[in-house]
């Protein structure tokens, strides 16, 4: 539908990164639009009318005595609340603007308009969202949760967890995601289960994984240790201590059985096998080096080369994510993304190069996936 605008432009008094909107500091001057990615969406432009009037730091905050400010879709509302106000603002994440109308009635006029701009963006951005494949908040929601040992947090007793680690296919409570924000992305991808949108090859990540092959690797001698799991209650401080020495001293984790041979070797073997649960647990215990042990001399091929010619997105994105080089070459010369395009597998094709591949390698000659050698497109058939 069409929103007509009030013929007027309001003055603009000021604009603001969001890092400085609680406070009165440096103030840069932007045309008045609030970019629809940011989720805020309405886009607009300064038309005719007054010029917009600028308001020094000093004295340009519109946090006033006596008024108060109201959010509504990106919207604030400054009201006087002894006088009818003309004021408001629009927020987005990154920026905000304050306004000024030329009257009260105007200011409903605008506010109304874009409101009713900023809700057409969000459902603009949703509907692209679903036609670009994503999986739907609910729908993502429903498949995640039915995964064994998700109905509770990973690392402590909070029921119904809301919030999922990429890399440790876990779900987390709240208070227990914002430690693993902490940690970093390169050891926890902190993403919203309900939120978020969740692409289908993120979700089948988290329902290969789930809470209890994560605490089957990494608590597994927690009892062993005097620990036990983090209870409801516990404090940001109990939270922090745990989880630190659960994912970064790795001190519950059982030590590897078989040195012989070697962590990279059995890693090359696990993913030709596509054994899930093997090639999580080997990662643990990984270092990135052993992540990207290749075969010896005449082959070359790491791990990832393996399983972007096999197709297998759940182990692609571990590997990724625990330091596989997407563009380590085998003897050929060819990159892991050679592999996924002879296979013609989109998604890891994707993957790859979402994580800086390069795209312009050779795959003229033969590509081999067996330590038998066989030729890759008499290989395929049987998982096409």
């Amino acid at each position: 539908t069409t929103t007509t605008m009030p013929t007027t432009s309001p003055h603009r008094l000021d604009t603001a990164d969001s890092s400085d909107r609680e406070g009165s500091g440096s103030r840069p001057n932007s045309s008045f639009a609030v970019n629809g990615d940011d989720e805020g969406g309405v886009e607009s432009e300064d038309g005719g009318g007054s010029a917009p009037r600028s308001r020094s730091s000093t004295t340009g905050s519109l946090t006033k005595k006596g008024h108060r400010r109201h959010r509504s879709w990106g919207m604030r509302e400054t009201e006087s609340l002894g006088e009818e106000n003309s004021e408001f603002q629009i927020v987005s994440l990154n920026k905000c603007w304050n306004l000024e109308a030329s009257g009260y009635e105007e200011r409903l006029q605008w506010t109304k308009a874009i409101e009713k701009q900023i809700l057409a963006s969000l459902e603009s951005t949703q509907s692209s969202k679903a036609s670009r494949g994503g999986s739907t908040a609910a729908g993502a929601t429903e498949e995640i949760r039915k995964v064994d040992g998700n109905d509770f947090c990973a690392d402590c007793v909070s029921p119904n967890p809301d919030w999922a680690s990429l890399n440790f296919g876990s779900l987390l409570c709240i208070q227990c995601s914002a430690v693993h924000r902490q940690l970093g992305a390169h050891l926890s991808r902190v993403r919203s289960v309900s939120l978020d949108e969740w692409s289908p090859e993120l979700v089948e990540v988290m329902i290969n994984l789930g809470n209890c092959m994560a605490r089957d690797v990494y608590e597994a001698l927690l009892n062993q240790k005097g620990h036990c799991r983090l209870p409801y209650s516990a404090t940001r401080e109990e939270r922090d201590a745990f989880i630190h020495k659960k994912y970064i001293d790795k001190e519950f984790l059982a030590p590897w059985p078989s040195p012989v041979p070697s962590l990279g070797e059995q890693l090359l073997d696990a993913c030709q096998q596509e054994e899930v649960s093997m090639v999580f647990t080997l990662l643990a215990h990984c270092t990135p080096a052993d992540v990207n042990t290749a075969y010896g001399p005449g082959d070359g091929r790491t791990a990832l080369h393996i399983t972007c010619a096999l197709g297998n997105v759940v182990l692609t994105l571990l590997l990724i994510w625990n330091g596989a080089n997407v563009n380590a070459v085998d003897s050929s010369g060819r990159i892991p993304l050679v592999y996924a395009r002879t296979g013609k597998h989109s998604a890891c094709i994707e993957i790859l190069l979402q994580n800086e591949s390069r795209a312009d390698n050779s795959d003229d000659a033969p590509i081999y996936v067996t330590d038998q050698r066989v030729p890759l497109d008499t290989l395929m058939g049987k998982y096409v």
